[in-house]
């Protein structure tokens, strides 16, 4: 089985990775026409989840094939290319674009990260009066806050 996944790029990126699971059953990587050694150089996430290191991303379209041995015990998994690069989606068109150089407080799939799952640090500047300071995150809908001034944990 041959799974073929398309992308757009508006930039030219190297140090892309490629991320998947049943690497045992994974017989080939092509990326724009180059064939991919399967050197698995650690993981993503968790243990089942290997990454390869890829060609790099050209500016304009992008063509990854993988081809697996599969069969009855066979799983198809999600696949991901991991950078520092963001992404905009427009219906189904992907666009790989240079890493936003700031985000806002709220949504960040809609800031050029549709698929990240992971910490965000948010760093800025404040002054307080008399030393004293009230935050207030009321309209926070994470899992977690932590606030550090001037790097200790409060």
């Amino acid at each position: 089985l041959t799974l073929r996944f398309t992308f757009d790029s508006e930039i030219d990126y190297s140090g892309a990775y490629l991320a998947f699971e049943e690497a045992d059953r994974l017989e080939k990587i092509v990326f724009n026409g180059n064939d991919i050694a399967k050197e698995l150089c650690g993981n993503f996430v968790d243990i089942s989840i290997f990454k390869v290191k890829l060609t790099d991303i050209v500016k304009g379209r992008n063509v990854l094939e993988m081809t697996y041995d599969y069969g009855e015990k066979t799983d198809i998994e999600n696949v991901f290319i991991l950078g520092n690069f963001g992404v905009k989606i427009m219906g189904t068109e992907k666009t790989v674009i240079p890493m936003p150089e700031k985000i806002g407080f709220g949504d960040i799939t809609r800031q050029g990260f549709p698929f990240y799952g992971d910490n965000i640090t948010y760093k800025f500047n404040a002054t307080s009066v008399n030393g004293k300071m009230d935050i207030c995150a009321s309209w926070y809908r994470g899992a977690m806050i932590s606030v550090k001034v001037d790097g200790e944990e409060k």
